[in-house]
């Protein structure tokens, strides 16, 4: 739902994913790690490999999540000017 929406933005909003940007990295860059991260995790899963389902998770994904409030930011004020 989240990358649904996230692709919404463009067409409705005008607004491009590559240009909404925090920290050196565009909103289209972050969705691609997230994607990729996402992909890993399912091969983790089908390999029943906890410890490193647990590793991604917590090293990995929750801090990818966090930054997104940063992005989501930088979106609401674009469409609000």
């Amino acid at each position: 739902l989240y990358m649904r929406t996230c692709y919404q933005v463009s067409p409705v909003f005008g607004i491009n994913l590559i240009d909404i940007v925090h920290n050196d990295q565009s909103l289209e860059e972050l969705n691609i790690r997230l994607q990729d991260m996402l992909s890993e995790i399912v091969g983790i899963m089908e390999n029943n490999d906890i410890v490193s389902l647990s590793d991604i998770l917590e090293y990995e994904l929750k801090p990818l999540i966090g930054e997104l409030d940063n992005y989501l930011d930088k979106i609401l004020q674009n469409i609000k000017s």
